[in-house]
Order: structure tokens, then sequence, then C-alpha cells
């Protein structure tokens, strides 16, 4: 009995600090979808925070110069966040945080109604395989397509930007393999697997109430 209190109490506990975070992410959602329909409507470019952050290396024939002046340096990088003033990169550099923010809220409000049904003790619910399949899916597809959209947007910069003296890193196309070799792709898999671990699981349950 005290055993089965603290398990419901720490699904309980589970569930309201996944409420809370379903508040926080839910409102960002909303506000990153409003802030820049404000900024569009008023004919503003958009805020910086919602420009690409790009990688600045400084060039090999600078790196080479200052090794020959009897320094040694390690390799120099920074980086900032670039706005560009073409709309379409705007409202693509606008999609990523919104893609961003709208799949982790979807995410907490499935895990919400996969705890509601563990505290429910409804283990097998058809229900639950749905979940993990789409949280699967979201960890797969979401990532992918953020990548996508950076891609986008960091390839249709000018090539000869300078920023005291560093140069912009070329943009990296994201391939099937470095998709395929990524932790959210691992972790969407694993939860498609767990996926079909409740499906396996309801069929046994229904066979043994169909027994007893």
């Amino acid at each position: 009995m005290k055993t089965r209190f603290f398990e419901n109490f720490k699904i309980s506990g589970s569930y309201s600090v996944l409420s809370v975070l379903l508040g926080s992410f839910g409102l960002a959602t909303v506000l990153s979808v409003l802030i820049p329909l404000l900024f569009l409507f008023s004919g503003e470019s958009l805020p910086s925070w919602i420009g690409l952050i790009v990688q600045l290396e400084l060039p090999a024939s600078e790196v080479k110069r200052i090794a020959q002046s009897n320094y040694s340096i390690f390799p120099i990088w920074g980086e900032l966040t670039i706005s560009h003033p073409n709309r379409l990169n705007e409202i693509l550099s606008a999609l990523i945080p919104i893609l961003a923010f709208g799949s982790i809220s979807y995410g907490i409000y499935l895990l919400r109604k996969l705890l509601k049904n563990i505290y429910e003790q409804n283990y097998f619910a058809k229900e639950n395989k749905n979940i993990m399949y789409t949280l699967g899916t979201l960890c797969i597809a979401i990532p992918y397509i953020v990548k996508q959209l950076q891609f986008a947007v960091a390839a249709s910069l000018p090539k000869d930007i300078i920023v005291d003296g560093m140069k912009i890193l070329s943009a990296h196309h994201p391939g099937i393999a470095e998709a395929i070799l990524s932790p959210y792709f691992c972790a969407g898999m694993l939860l498609i697997i767990f996926a079909d671990v409740f499906k396996e699981g309801k069929k046994i349950k229904e066979e043994n109430d169909l027994t007893v």
C-alpha cells in the first residue's frame, strides 16, 4: 500500500511538472507565432533573436600570417546572429522557433496523456501505442526539418561577408546519413520500438483476459 502511494505520488508529481512545462512552452509557441506576425504586418524587420546563428572562422591565410610572426595561436572562431533582409528568408527563420516550441509543447502534452493512463493503470491502452509512435516521429522529423530550414537560409547568405577579419563558414547541407546518426533519430527509433512493445503487451493482456 505504501509503495503504491509513493508510485502515485511520483506520477502525479511528474504530471504537475509536465503541466508547468506545457504552459511555458505553449506560451512560447504562441509568442513565436504572434511576434513575427506583428512585425510582418507592420512592415518592420523581424527581431534579431529570430535571425540565423552563423559560425565565423579566421581565414587560413590570416592564421598563416600570424603563425609566421612567431606567435602560436589556437583556431579562432565565433558566432553571431544575422538577419537576412529577404522576406522569404525571414519567414523561414521565423518558422524555426515555431516548429521547435510547437513540437516540444505537443510532445509534453502527449507525455501527460501517457502518464495519466499509467496512473489509471491503463498500461496497454491503444492510445499509449499511438502516443509512442507520435513522439518517435516528432523526434525523427522535426530536428531534420529545422536543419533543412537553417541550411536554406544560410545558403542564401552572401559568401563574402567578413566580420572582424573572420568569414562565415559555408552552409553544410544535412544529409540522410547525418540525420540517421543523430541522437534525435536514435531516440525516435527507441520510442517507436517501445510502441511495438505496448502493442504486443496489449495482445498478451487481451489473451490472458480471454483465458481467465
